[in-house]
Protein backbone atom coordinates (compact mmCIF):
# COMPACT_ATOMS: atom_id res chain seq x y z
CA UNK A 1 0.00 0.00 0.00
CA UNK A 2 2.54 2.52 1.11
CA UNK A 3 4.14 1.76 -2.59
CA UNK A 4 1.21 3.04 -4.65
CA UNK A 5 0.95 5.88 -2.77
CA UNK A 6 3.94 6.96 -3.46
CA UNK A 7 3.21 6.15 -7.02
CA UNK A 8 0.25 8.53 -6.93
CA UNK A 9 1.92 11.40 -5.71
CA UNK A 10 5.43 11.02 -7.48
CA UNK A 11 4.79 13.71 -9.56
CA UNK A 12 8.19 11.83 -11.92
CA UNK A 13 6.14 8.63 -12.42
CA UNK A 14 5.26 8.20 -16.35
CA UNK A 15 2.13 6.95 -17.45
CA UNK A 16 2.33 4.77 -20.50
CA UNK A 17 0.35 6.30 -23.65
CA UNK A 18 -0.25 3.97 -26.95
CA UNK A 19 2.22 4.13 -29.10
CA UNK A 20 4.64 6.73 -27.37
CA UNK A 21 6.57 6.91 -23.80
CA UNK A 22 4.74 8.04 -20.97
CA UNK A 23 4.02 11.30 -19.89
CA UNK A 24 4.93 12.74 -16.15
CA UNK A 25 1.97 12.67 -13.45
CA UNK A 26 1.52 16.40 -13.54
CA UNK A 27 0.98 16.89 -17.39
CA UNK A 28 -1.03 14.11 -17.13
CA UNK A 29 -3.44 15.91 -14.30
CA UNK A 30 -3.44 18.63 -16.38
CA UNK A 31 -3.72 17.25 -19.68
CA UNK A 32 -7.16 15.36 -17.88
CA UNK A 33 -8.51 18.94 -16.59
CA UNK A 34 -8.14 20.07 -20.09
CA UNK A 35 -10.58 17.82 -21.42
CA UNK A 36 -13.25 18.73 -19.02
CA UNK A 37 -13.13 22.26 -20.63
CA UNK A 38 -15.11 21.42 -24.03
CA UNK A 39 -17.49 18.77 -22.14
CA UNK A 40 -18.62 21.62 -19.66
CA UNK A 41 -18.99 24.07 -22.67
CA UNK A 42 -21.10 21.32 -24.50
CA UNK A 43 -23.23 20.58 -21.22
CA UNK A 44 -24.13 24.05 -21.33
CA UNK A 45 -25.19 24.27 -24.88
CA UNK A 46 -27.16 21.51 -24.52
CA UNK A 47 -28.80 22.65 -21.31
CA UNK A 48 -29.73 26.00 -23.34
CA UNK A 49 -30.74 23.61 -26.71
CA UNK A 50 -33.19 21.96 -24.63
CA UNK A 51 -34.63 25.35 -22.60
CA UNK A 52 -35.55 26.90 -25.96
CA UNK A 53 -37.17 23.52 -27.13
CA UNK A 54 -40.86 24.92 -25.62
CA UNK A 55 -40.24 28.04 -27.25
CA UNK A 56 -40.16 32.11 -25.76
CA UNK A 57 -43.15 31.64 -23.79
CA UNK A 58 -42.49 28.60 -21.99
CA UNK A 59 -39.34 30.31 -20.67
CA UNK A 60 -40.94 32.96 -19.34
CA UNK A 61 -44.14 31.44 -18.20
CA UNK A 62 -42.73 30.59 -14.65
CA UNK A 63 -42.26 34.73 -13.83
CA UNK A 64 -45.93 35.98 -15.47
CA UNK A 65 -48.23 36.60 -12.59
CA UNK A 66 -51.13 34.75 -13.17
CA UNK A 67 -53.55 37.28 -11.90
CA UNK A 68 -52.39 39.29 -14.98
CA UNK A 69 -54.90 39.59 -17.74
CA UNK A 70 -54.88 41.68 -20.89
CA UNK A 71 -52.31 44.43 -21.92
CA UNK A 72 -50.59 44.04 -18.29
CA UNK A 73 -50.23 40.86 -19.17
CA UNK A 74 -48.90 41.40 -22.50
CA UNK A 75 -46.18 44.10 -21.18
CA UNK A 76 -45.18 41.73 -18.40
CA UNK A 77 -44.58 39.47 -21.25
CA UNK A 78 -42.15 41.96 -22.90
CA UNK A 79 -40.52 43.26 -20.33
CA UNK A 80 -39.54 39.59 -19.53
CA UNK A 81 -38.34 39.10 -22.81
CA UNK A 82 -36.35 42.19 -23.01
CA UNK A 83 -34.91 41.31 -19.22
CA UNK A 84 -33.64 37.55 -20.54
CA UNK A 85 -32.31 39.12 -24.12
CA UNK A 86 -35.08 36.76 -25.84
CA UNK A 87 -35.42 39.36 -28.91
CA UNK A 88 -31.68 39.08 -29.61
CA UNK A 89 -30.23 36.10 -31.90
CA UNK A 90 -30.15 32.94 -30.03
CA UNK A 91 -26.01 32.57 -30.23
CA UNK A 92 -26.37 36.27 -28.10
CA UNK A 93 -28.95 34.61 -25.98
CA UNK A 94 -26.20 31.89 -24.98
CA UNK A 95 -23.88 34.03 -23.78
CA UNK A 96 -25.84 36.23 -21.88
CA UNK A 97 -27.64 33.34 -20.38
CA UNK A 98 -23.89 31.25 -19.56
CA UNK A 99 -22.95 34.57 -18.04
CA UNK A 100 -25.53 34.24 -15.63
CA UNK A 101 -25.36 31.57 -14.77
CA UNK A 102 -22.05 31.83 -14.02
CA UNK A 103 -23.02 34.84 -11.64
CA UNK A 104 -24.85 32.00 -9.58
CA UNK A 105 -27.70 33.22 -10.81
CA UNK A 106 -29.88 29.58 -12.06
CA UNK A 107 -33.16 31.04 -12.36
CA UNK A 108 -36.56 30.05 -10.92
CA UNK A 109 -38.63 27.21 -10.16
CA UNK A 110 -42.68 27.16 -9.18
CA UNK A 111 -43.73 23.61 -7.55
CA UNK A 112 -46.24 22.49 -4.97
CA UNK A 113 -43.30 22.67 -1.85
CA UNK A 114 -41.00 25.23 -2.83
CA UNK A 115 -41.18 28.46 -5.32
CA UNK A 116 -38.22 31.11 -5.70
CA UNK A 117 -34.91 31.20 -6.66
CA UNK A 118 -33.39 27.66 -8.04
CA UNK A 119 -29.84 28.66 -5.18
CA UNK A 120 -32.62 28.60 -2.88
CA UNK A 121 -34.14 25.69 -3.39
CA UNK A 122 -30.97 23.77 -3.86
CA UNK A 123 -29.69 25.03 -0.22
CA UNK A 124 -33.26 24.33 1.19
CA UNK A 125 -32.98 20.37 -0.37
CA UNK A 126 -29.44 19.75 -0.57
CA UNK A 127 -28.56 19.00 3.16
CA UNK A 128 -31.18 16.11 2.79
CA UNK A 129 -29.85 14.62 -0.54
CA UNK A 130 -26.51 14.57 0.91
CA UNK A 131 -27.71 13.21 3.97
CA UNK A 132 -29.15 10.92 2.37
CA UNK A 133 -26.10 9.88 0.09
CA UNK A 134 -23.89 9.49 3.08
CA UNK A 135 -26.48 7.22 4.68
CA UNK A 136 -26.80 4.77 1.87
CA UNK A 137 -22.77 4.28 0.95
CA UNK A 138 -22.25 3.86 4.85
CA UNK A 139 -25.73 1.00 4.54
CA UNK A 140 -23.90 -0.53 1.39
CA UNK A 141 -20.62 -1.12 2.96
CA UNK A 142 -21.59 -2.40 5.90
CA UNK A 143 -23.97 -5.07 3.61
CA UNK A 144 -22.07 -5.13 0.35
CA UNK A 145 -17.78 -5.81 2.18
CA UNK A 146 -19.30 -8.46 4.53
CA UNK A 147 -21.75 -10.17 2.06
CA UNK A 148 -18.99 -9.73 -0.73
CA UNK A 149 -16.16 -11.14 1.20
CA UNK A 150 -18.47 -13.92 2.54
CA UNK A 151 -19.58 -14.75 -1.21
CA UNK A 152 -15.47 -14.69 -2.24
CA UNK A 153 -14.77 -17.40 0.49
CA UNK A 154 -18.08 -19.40 -0.27
CA UNK A 155 -17.32 -19.25 -3.68
CA UNK A 156 -20.28 -21.32 -5.74
CA UNK A 157 -21.60 -23.07 -2.40
CA UNK A 158 -25.04 -22.39 -2.26
CA UNK A 159 -25.13 -20.13 0.62
CA UNK A 160 -22.77 -17.82 -2.23
CA UNK A 161 -25.23 -18.19 -4.65
CA UNK A 162 -28.25 -17.15 -2.78
CA UNK A 163 -26.20 -13.81 -2.23
CA UNK A 164 -25.58 -13.52 -5.72
CA UNK A 165 -28.97 -14.09 -6.95
CA UNK A 166 -30.38 -11.87 -3.98
CA UNK A 167 -27.88 -9.19 -5.16
CA UNK A 168 -28.70 -9.22 -9.27
CA UNK A 169 -32.40 -8.76 -7.95
CA UNK A 170 -32.23 -6.40 -6.31
CA UNK A 171 -29.77 -4.38 -8.73
CA UNK A 172 -32.02 -5.50 -11.34
CA UNK A 173 -34.92 -3.82 -9.95
CA UNK A 174 -36.01 0.25 -10.69
CA UNK A 175 -35.69 2.13 -7.52
CA UNK A 176 -39.36 3.21 -7.54
CA UNK A 177 -40.53 -0.07 -7.47
CA UNK A 178 -38.29 -1.25 -4.45
CA UNK A 179 -39.75 1.71 -2.66
CA UNK A 180 -43.17 0.92 -3.52
CA UNK A 181 -42.58 -2.79 -1.78
CA UNK A 182 -41.09 -0.95 0.91
CA UNK A 183 -43.96 0.92 1.80
CA UNK A 184 -46.02 -1.97 1.16
CA UNK A 185 -44.55 -4.11 3.53
CA UNK A 186 -43.10 -1.36 6.66
CA UNK A 187 -45.71 1.47 6.48
CA UNK A 188 -49.01 -0.05 5.49
CA UNK A 189 -49.02 -3.96 6.51
CA UNK A 190 -46.40 -3.56 9.79
CA UNK A 191 -47.32 0.53 10.34
CA UNK A 192 -43.55 0.90 11.99
CA UNK A 193 -42.11 3.47 9.24
CA UNK A 194 -43.77 6.22 7.93
CA UNK A 195 -45.27 6.65 4.38
CA UNK A 196 -43.73 9.73 2.86
CA UNK A 197 -41.67 13.21 5.11
CA UNK A 198 -38.88 14.48 5.79
CA UNK A 199 -35.98 15.45 8.52
CA UNK A 200 -36.37 18.88 7.76
CA UNK A 201 -39.68 20.35 9.14
CA UNK A 202 -39.25 23.14 6.81
CA UNK A 203 -39.54 21.49 3.03
CA UNK A 204 -42.88 19.90 4.44
CA UNK A 205 -45.11 21.98 7.41
CA UNK A 206 -46.54 18.94 8.11
CA UNK A 207 -43.77 16.90 9.17
CA UNK A 208 -43.79 17.29 12.96
CA UNK A 209 -40.06 16.57 13.62
CA UNK A 210 -37.19 15.50 12.80
CA UNK A 211 -37.41 11.56 13.17
CA UNK A 212 -35.15 9.40 11.64
CA UNK A 213 -37.63 6.79 11.20
CA UNK A 214 -38.36 8.97 7.59
CA UNK A 215 -34.90 8.46 6.55
CA UNK A 216 -34.92 4.71 6.54
CA UNK A 217 -37.03 3.74 3.30
CA UNK A 218 -35.13 6.27 0.84
CA UNK A 219 -31.68 4.97 2.72
CA UNK A 220 -32.79 1.40 1.37
CA UNK A 221 -33.70 1.74 -1.40
CA UNK A 222 -30.45 4.01 -2.29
Amino acid sequence: MPTVVLCVFNPRVRFPLRGGPGIKLWQYIVKRLLYYIPTLIGLTVIVFALMHVGGVYKLIAVYINPRLTGAARQQQIQMLIQKFHLNQPIYVQYFYWLASVLQGNLGYTNTPIFSGPVTQAIALFFPNTALLAVLGGILTWLLGIPLGTWSAVRRDKPDDVAIRVFSYTLYGMPIYLIAVVLIIIFAVWLKVLPISGTVNATLVAACPGTGTAYLIPPTCCS
